[in-house]
This record gives structure tokens, C-alpha cells and sequence, in this order.
């Protein structure tokens, strides 16, 4: 009896090992997924933050420090890897805008006579730019959703 009882756990070693093994690989297969949009997400975020500081810092100050420059600079330049075209715009739009304001404010410096219609363009810019946070947060809301990308349940 005992001998019968160790042939039939012997031939039932090999398919419980293989099953055990096909669930260790799917298991792996989707936390490696996981941490794949988890990277997605905070690369998205990032891009995301940058905009949004560089938009206010324009709006704030009339200019963006040097380091929320670079790290919006760096943010655009990823941007079409990470985001689609709509978003890639409106980035592209709020550079274009900030450096527009910046020549200005260096034009106003070089021709003082000529100010009032630099800084006509430079609140022209900062108007639109007070709307920019909404703008970017309607614009990434797609990307940056926890619950469809599976990171929540």
C-alpha cells in the first residue's frame, strides 16, 4: 500500500512543479507589467509637474528660473515618447509662449522706447498662461489615470 502511495505522489511531483512554475511566471509576467506603467506614470507626472511649474513661474514672475527652464526643456523634449500629440502641442505652445516673453523682456532692456508694446505681449502670454494649469491638467488627466492603467484596483 505504502509503495502504491509513493508512485502515485512521484507521478504527480512533475505536473504540480510545472504548474507551480507556470503561475511563478505569470505572477512575474504581471508585476513586471506593473512596474513598467508604475515607470510610465512617474515619468508622465514628472513632465506633468515641469509644465505646470514652468507655466506658473511665468505667470508669478514673468520668468522661469533656470532650473524649472531645464527641467521644462528636458520634460518637452520626452514628451513625444510619453504623451500624444495633443499634449506634445500644448507643451510646445507654453515653451514657444515663455520664450517669447523672455526675448521680450531682453527687447525691453535694448529699447526702452518700444516697452509698451513688449510688455503688451508679454501680459498678453501671462493671460493665457494663468489658464494653463487647467489646460494641462485636462490635457494629461488621460495619461495620468491610476485606476485605467491597472496601477489601482
Amino acid at each position: 500500500m505504502s509503495q502504491q502511495i509513493i508512485e502515485v505522489l512521484s507521478a504527480l511531483l512533475t505536473p504540480t512543479v510545472a504548474v507551480t512554475t507556470v503561475l511563478l511566471t505569470y505572477r512575474q509576467y504581471r508585476i513586471g507589467r506593473l512596474m513598467a506603467k508604475q515607470a510610465l506614470y512617474s515619468k508622465r507626472l514628472e513632465c506633468y509637474s515641469a509644465a505646470a511649474s514652468f507655466a506658473s513661474e511665468l505667470v508669478l514672475n514673468g520668468r522661469a528660473s533656470a532650473e524649472t527652464n531645464r527641467q521644462f526643456r528636458a520634460a518637452a523634449l520626452e514628451a513625444p515618447f510619453l504623451l500624444g500629440n495633443d499634449v506634445v502641442e500644448l507643451l510646445q505652445e507654453i515653451l514657444r509662449r515663455g520664450t517669447d516673453m523672455h526675448v521680450c523682456e531682453s527687447m525691453i532692456s535694448q529699447y526702452p522706447d518700444n516697452a509698451t508694446g513688449y510688455n503688451h505681449t508679454i501680459r498678453d502670454h501671462q493671460q493665457w498662461l494663468t489658464m494653463a494649469e487647467s489646460r494641462l491638467l485636462k490635457a494629461f488627466q488621460p495619461y495620468l489615470s491610476l485606476i485605467k492603467d491597472g496601477l489601482l484596483k
